[in-house]
């Protein structure tokens, strides 16, 4: 990375600060009480935030290696572990949607077994899909059980969440009537293909057409695997949904922590609201600043005390960003580069 590069990076991080420090100053926040909550929270439920946000890891990346067993047998656990560890610290430093990851993820398990990019983009694909069925379902049943049980919900986060669950409902829908019909979207991956001439000078595109219309097929036979292995792909959706809920359970403890018990379910629908704004790739590391107002405002618009939620949210934001940074970059570092090691080694021979 050179010094234009990091220039523009911490620029970014203190605009993003700057933006969560004026919103948080217009709306009134009592810094003071916010300090002293601080110093005040129960260090046993903070643990448990921790145990969670370190599950939420771990499931995330079972759930991707019950989808790469089937179209790589041989994989093994650890590597899936270390693959989406070294990913995640990825998508932290260049956030885009958590495509960084996914990219790490693949370019790993391409050295270590040889997966080929067009095999690997399946599972990822496929691991996206079912990640946003969980996200639809639980604010489906954040919303139902709060409508059932008569709790009062601001509107803009009814109509947020109103919008959120039609548009991701008709991705998914599209998604799952071209994965389950493989000739189908072949057809339509091919003649997608055939329109990159538009793009590509004509001798580029012959040079590699045949190779790209291989990939494709390779693409669409992967894809043919997962639909043919329900048990398997369900297995990875019931790990994403245990995934979420660890998700959930951080703020959840958070808030105990502060001695402000805020329902589960509550919680339920405010995590996957404030998480679209973790998945717009806006170039700022860990989304600092925007992220966090988006926290903060759907907090407050659950009818949380405006200080209770920003303090909740520096503690959250805390786990999520500098105990993740370092727990994957430790294990990235003593165990990721050990690996690249090993792999050039074999190489090298």
């Amino acid at each position: 990375m050179n010094q234009r590069s990091k220039t523009v990076i911490a620029l970014l991080l203190i605009l993003g600060i700057a933006i969560y420090l004026a919103f948080i100053t217009t709306i009134g926040i009592n810094f003071s009480k916010v300090s002293l909550m601080l110093l005040t929270v129960k260090s046993q439920y903070l643990l448990l935030a921790l145990i969670c946000d370190t599950n939420f890891i771990i499931f995330y990346a079972l759930a991707w290696h019950a989808l790469l067993k089937i179209v790589l047998p041989n994989a093994k656990l650890k590597d899936s572990l270390l693959a989406v560890i070294m990913g995640w610290l990825g998508d932290m430093i260049v956030p885009a949607a958590f495509v960084t990851g996914e990219a790490i993820r693949l370019y790993y398990f391409n050295k270590k077994y040889g997966l080929e990019y067009s095999r690997g983009i399946a599972t990822v694909l496929v691991h996206r899909l079912l990640s946003a069925i969980a996200f639809v379902l639980f604010i489906m049943t954040g919303s139902l059980y709060l409508f059932l049980t008569r709790e009062v919900i601001s509107k803009n986060v009814l109509r947020e969440m109103f919008f959120v669950v039609v548009a991701t409902s008709l991705l998914i829908v599209a998604f799952l009537l071209l994965i389950t019909n493989p000739a189908f979207f072949e057809k339509i991956l091919l003649k997608s293909a055939v329109r990159i001439k538009i793009f590509l000078a004509k001798i580029f595109f012959k040079k590699h057409q045949l190779e790209l219309e291989s990939h494709i097929k390779r693409f669409v036979f992967s894809v043919s695997l997962l639909n043919n292995n329900k048990s398997k792909v369900l297995t990875g959706f019931i790990l994403l949904v245990i995934q979420w809920t660890f998700g959930i359970l951080v703020p959840y403890n958070v808030f105990r922590a502060l001695n402000y018990p805020v329902g589960f379910w509550v919680l339920l629908l405010a995590y996957p609201v404030y998480g679209v704004a973790d998945n717009i790739p806006i170039g700022i590391p860990v989304n600092a600043g925007v992220l966090d107002t988006a926290m903060t405002s759907t907090f407050i618009l659950l009818g949380i005390e405006k200080n209770i939620a920003a303090t909740a949210t520096l503690i959250t934001r805390f786990i999520t960003v500098i105990y993740e940074a370092i727990l994957t970059g430790t294990i990235s570092l003593l165990f990721g580069i050990r690996e690249i090691l090993k792999e050039y080694k074999k190489f090298s021979k």
